[in-house]
């Protein structure tokens, strides 16, 4: 809630993302296509759901987070060559 929150205000007032910030636009819709979810829960209530505890699904958001910036870069690398 605290990101979203952070960005909706930063957005308001006009200021630009951060390069850490631009990496992770586009990381909610990415999860709901990953796990085949459409019910408006955030992506950390959708990795949470998919693991045994708080433990591991922080765990598995580091591991989900590099996916997603690896199908990211090649994306984005594809439709350079296009």
């Amino acid at each position: 809630m605290v990101l979203r929150g952070t960005n909706l205000a930063r957005r308001e007032v006009g200021v630009p993302p951060t390069e850490p910030e631009s990496e992770f636009e586009g990381f909610q819709s990415w999860i709901e296509k990953k796990y085949k979810i459409n019910s408006g829960q955030s992506w950390a209530k959708i990795i949470l759901f998919y693991s045994m505890d708080e433990h591991e699904a922080l765990e598995r958001f580091f591991g989900l987070f590099e996916e997603y910036l690896n199908w990211k870069e090649s994306s984005e690398m594809n439709r350079r060559a296009s």
